[in-house]
């Protein structure tokens, strides 16, 4: 097996992903692509079994999951989403998700976008400023979208530009995602976390790592002093920040 392969068949395997190329022999024909601007990135997501679809995680930028076929069910911070064909649920930042799919064929998009990129060409801003409080994490929005035909467009147009391949679609993808956070603040802003949350944010990242060797190693006998130094903290710092 060539180098190339090789790559394939590890980044396969270590997908979170349950796709119908899992396991197989060639696990580069992969049932996802990606179109991937340099703020942006969109996936595409075709499950290929009724049960599981990603386990329990959490990441630092906001996600928006939109639903083309199928029945799913989200399970994010707490509350359970059924979707549906032209539903989409967005995913704010650390907020604790895993999907379910119960129907096949099923098939969704990811939207994975970065703010510090997308908004790297403007002028510092005010810390009132909605583009400061998309950088910082600190806006989040109501979960599940559904019946709303502005929303859906604007997807569908980005969509559509990934298949067009010419010099304007990194530009005419970002001018869609300006439109469509536009319209998610004016319509879907729920709440705006204050600026000194911004530490917790950060402090909940340190914590990351914790939190996964606490879920994958639970039936063990875990000390205080094992997390700790898992989280390269004081035992007494790891227990305030932990309490937090």
């Amino acid at each position: 097996m060539n180098e190339q392969c090789l790559t394939e068949k590890q980044r396969c395997e270590q997908c979170s992903f349950i796709c119908s190329d899992r396991g197989r022999e060639r696990p580069g024909k992969c049932s996802r692509y990606t179109c991937h601007t340099a703020p942006i990135l969109i996936s595409c997501i075709r499950p290929g079994s009724i049960g599981p679809m990603f386990g329990e995680h959490w990441h630092e930028q906001m996600q928006i999951l939109y639903f083309k076929q199928g029945d799913i069910s989200i399970h994010c911070n707490g509350n359970t989403y059924d979707l549906h064909a032209g539903d989409a649920l967005i995913v704010n930042s650390n907020e604790i998700h895993y999907g379910t799919s119960h129907s096949l064929p099923a098939l969704y998009y990811i939207f994975k976008i970065d703010f510090h990129e997308l908004f790297l060409h403007l002028p510092p801003v005010k810390k009132s400023d909605p583009v400061a409080r998309l950088q910082e994490n600190r806006v989040f929005f109501e979960n599940k979208i559904n019946g709303d035909q502005f929303f859906t467009n604007q997807i569908e147009d980005i969509l559509a530009e990934c298949h067009q391949q010419t010099p304007e679609q990194e530009l005419a993808i970002q001018a869609g995602v300006y439109r469509l956070l536009v319209h998610l603040l004016r319509t879907y802003q729920k709440k705006i976390l204050p600026g000194e949350k911004t530490c917790l944010i950060h402090s909940f990242d340190q914590l990351r790592h914790v939190l996964q060797y606490m879920d994958q190693n639970y039936t063990e006998n875990i000390s205080l002093d094992d997390l700790s130094s898992l989280a390269n903290m004081s035992p007494q710092h790891f227990c305030r920040l932990f309490k937090k």
